[in-house]
């Protein structure tokens, strides 16, 4: 009996000292199984960056104290809050992400811990997530850290956190005048410190592309300094990389958008009559162009706050239109597959999947091991048509994008002879002149004609289509289908507009000092979604999508629909070889690090905190380097509390093994 209370004491005292460390772990801030959390709203700024793009762009949110137990912390509620976690997990649903899904964010140790976000996890003893608020490094996990009004919090990942600086630029958004020099000055401050320094060598990103001006990359010069200047119109978001010798970032992604319009001044001095005429219609031109600039942007916002998880393909082409790569973060593609696709289907619907394949930079020709272009060309008839005029229309526009053969002779002569007497398009039956047209339609059969000027009847075709719409259009500049004033019947007009040539906001398209843009502009919701109708005015993706485009096709002049083409570039495959390991199999003295850092991650793993391991230059100079080289906390961590468990566990170890030869020599 005496023998086997002394083999049970060494255990009794490392778990008694192993618990004794608990009330340290930093989670004053959250309560158990509490009745309510406090309904607290506090506003801030959020923005997420991975180690190459960006997760969540900043936005203004207005955050809530929350129960984190639909998230996957059960009978874990906060008191006193909002906290910074409830911040990050607010930001990435107004993004169209779903926290709830461990593969879009996941924090252990109660949720003070990040390592999971959009993805992007935690790999080894390296990397990680880590945040800052208002620029200054936090020493609490995000599950501690109260919220105040007016914060502004990054959360980013690093790829050696020993090696990576967090950086951000001295400006976050402004607004310049086409042409104007911009000069940033990129900073960073040690991880773990609040201490600042010039970042220099820094590559500039425009749009996540690498910024030259005469064909020359920018990057920051020994002070942090670049200067930028941009000749065109548009909005404009500004990143930074670095890397090191080895091929890893060492700079987090830094942030700024610039607004660029065009500023040019009236000169001040007399001018005729007809030159201040001129100078009349010039500045209501930049006017003009500034207001469609300021509604694609609060629409892009809209997106990139509120459907970055896209499910049409409609919205695919709407984001390509306004210059995005939808192929990457922060978007999120609807997953096709082959047997989405009836090949025996309606023609409409393979018009769908070619375009938004087209948008997304891939090949409709060559998918799911199909030729879904061809399977379109075989639906065309002998007499032409593709189906109903909606579906023949369409056909044409994606053909045409795709630069297919087809017989589009026959598919334009039976487009002209489907025009109505009016000079209309129009749903419905085939063959039907006396019926009324829709400006919806015949906004889409100006895009079709568009390309086909070339072919007899196409001229008088688009012209009697253009009388028929200066016939229809409204006194608020819009247009009404089926007897109702809505935002997609003014959206498709202008795309079909934009297509032949018109000037969209010239004075022979203004009703009663109305414009189309004004016409749009009233459907516009004040998060810069789009309603279909005034009564009742309610966001509607339908509505927003295609008000996007029509946006997007005024300021470039040119309809996406025009734009859109099968990209000739091929992904390359490129071998990658691993770094060189120390010669690797061969090399005893690695083997024994390797192992090494197992046993050292496996040590770690076992009191909860996974690769907390890391070293100078991946593998330290010798073994006792190694050995040595602990971690000190990334952010999501709980300070120094890890260590102490780490140290303790260690000891305890050490202690039991000596109380154990003790008491078997006293037997």
């Amino acid at each position: 009996m005496l023998k086997n209370k002394r083999r049970i004491m060494p255990f009794l005292l490392i778990i008694l000292m192993i618990l004794s460390l608990f009330p340290s772990l930093g989670r004053g801030s959250i309560v158990y199984a509490e009745d309510s959390v406090d309904e607290i709203t506090v506003p801030v700024t959020v923005r997420i960056e991975g180690n190459d793009r960006t997760i969540v762009p900043r936005m203004e949110l207005d955050v809530i104290n929350i129960s984190l137990e639909d998230y996957g912390y059960p009978n874990v509620k906060y008191k006193n809050g909002p906290y910074t976690i409830h911040a990050i997990i607010q930001a990435l649903e107004a993004s169209g992400k779903d926290p709830r899904d461990k593969e879009v964010f996941y924090a252990s140790w109660g949720g003070g811990f990040i390592e999971t976000v959009d993805g992007i996890s935690m790999s080894s003893y390296k990397d990680g997530w880590m945040y800052r608020i208002n620029n200054k490094y936090v020493s609490v996990g995000v599950n501690a850290s109260l919220l105040e009004e007016g914060y502004d919090i990054v959360l980013y990942y690093v790829e050696d956190y020993a090696d990576t600086q967090y950086s951000y630029f001295d400006i976050q958004e402004l607004e310049v005048e086409k042409g104007e020099k911009v000069s940033l000055v990129l900073i960073s401050q040690e991880n773990f410190t609040s201490k600042e320094k010039p970042v220099s060598n820094a590559q500039i990103l425009v749009n996540d592309n690498p910024f030259e001006i005469d064909e020359e990359k920018v990057v920051t010069d020994a002070d942090g300094k670049a200067d930028l200047c941009f000749d065109s119109e548009g909005v404009y978001h500004i990143s930074a990389e670095r890397f090191n010798d080895n091929g890893v970032r060492n700079i987090s992604r830094p942030y700024c958008k610039i607004v660029v319009t065009d500023g040019e001044k009236l000169e001040e001095h007399n001018k005729s009559e007809d030159s201040q005429d001129l100078d009349k219609v010039d500045d209501l031109e930049r006017l003009q162009t500034s207001e469609v600039n300021k509604l694609i942007e609060k629409t892009y916002d809209y997106y990139r706050k509120n459907k970055t998880a896209l499910t049409s393909w409609w919205e695919i082409v709407a984001l390509f239109s306004a210059g995005e790569d939808v192929s990457k973060s922060p978007w999120i593609l609807p997953e096709w597959n082959s047997s989405d696709l009836d090949e025996d289907g309606p023609a409409i619907y393979h018009t769908g999947y070619i375009l938004g394949l087209m948008a997304q930079g891939k090949d409709p020709t060559n998918i799911w091991g199909r030729n879904l272009v061809s399977e379109l060309r075989a639906k065309q008839e002998p007499s032409g048509t593709f189906g109903i005029i909606n579906s023949h229309i369409w056909s044409i526009i994606t053909l045409d994008a795709a630069d297919a053969e087809y017989d589009v002779e026959g598919a334009i002569n039976h487009l002209i002879r489907q025009q109505k007497n009016d000079g209309g398009y129009a749903w419905g039956n085939d063959d039907t002149p006396d019926e009324s047209g829709d400006p919806d339609m015949t906004g889409m059969g100006l895009v079709a004609l568009a390309n086909h000027r070339d072919i007899e009847g196409v001229d008088e075709a688009i012209e009697k289509a253009l009388n028929y719409l200066k016939e229809s259009q409204l006194e608020t500049g819009g247009f009404a289908s089926w007897g109702s004033d809505n935002v997609n019947s003014v959206a498709t007009v202008i795309s079909g507009l934009v297509a032949v040539g018109e000037d969209v906001l010239s004075e022979p398209w203004t009703k009663d000092g109305n414009t189309m843009l004004d016409a749009l502009r009233r459907f516009m919701l004040d998060d810069g979604s789009f309603s279909f109708m005034l009564e009742p005015k309610e966001s509607n993706d339908m509505a927003t999508y295609q008000a996007f485009i029509a946006l997007n096709d005024l300021r470039n002049e040119k309809t996406i629909w025009h734009n859109l083409s099968i990209s000739s570039e091929e992904p390359i495959e490129e071998d990658i070889e691993e770094l060189p390991k120390e010669d690797k199999i061969d090399n005893e003295e690695f083997k024994e690090k390797e192992e090494l850092k197992k046993e050292i991650s496996k040590d770690i793993e076992k009191i909860g905190d996974t690769d907390r391991v890391n070293t100078k230059n991946g593998y330290g100079e010798d073994i006792e380097d190694l050995k040595e080289n602990i971690n000190i906390p990334k952010t999501g961590d709980n300070g120094i509390s890890y260590y102490i468990i780490l140290a303790i566990v260690s000891m305890s170890i050490v202690l039991y093994i000596f109380l154990s030869k003790k008491m078997a020599k006293q037997r």
